[in-house]
Parts: C-alpha cells; structure tokens; sequence
C-alpha cells in the first residue's frame, strides 16, 4: 500500500464533516474515509484513534498540532 494525499471537493469535505459534526464534535482528531460512488458519499470508516497521525504531510501539521494541544490544556485548566 502506499499513503498519497488527494485533491478533495468541497461536497467531499462537506460530506466528511458532517460525519465529524455527528460522531467526532470536539475531537482533537478524526479521519473520515469514504468513497464516491454515483456521486454520494459513502462512509467506510471514521477513525478517532491513530498512532500516525501523518504530521510528515503537510508542513504545518506539527505547528498545526502544537496549537490544537495547546488549546485543550488551556481549556481543561479553566
């Protein structure tokens, strides 16, 4: 197998947040994996755990992380 990023529409990550919104809201992580098919959006999986978060895919991931762990500790301390 291999691991590649894909360009995605806005009614694929429309699709996808909604997943989110429904199962995952407040989630500091959750991957939605699905497929198109007829045009819908079919749901195969809705990852809350992974032990690779794939940091390494984009520059600002771990920035991107840093800040998201920031803000929780800070929310958690209130």
């Amino acid at each position: 197998g291999r691991i590649s990023a894909h360009e995605v529409t806005p009614a694929q990550v429309a699709a996808a947040g909604a997943y989110v919104e429904q199962f995952a809201k407040g989630t500091l992580y959750a991957r939605v994996d699905g497929v198109m098919c007829n045009g819908a959006f079919h749901l195969m999986e809705l990852e809350l755990i992974e032990p690779y978060l794939y940091l390494d895919t984009d520059s600002a991931s771990f920035g991107n992380y840093y800040q998201a762990l920031s803000a929780l500790t800070v929310a958690a301390a209130v």
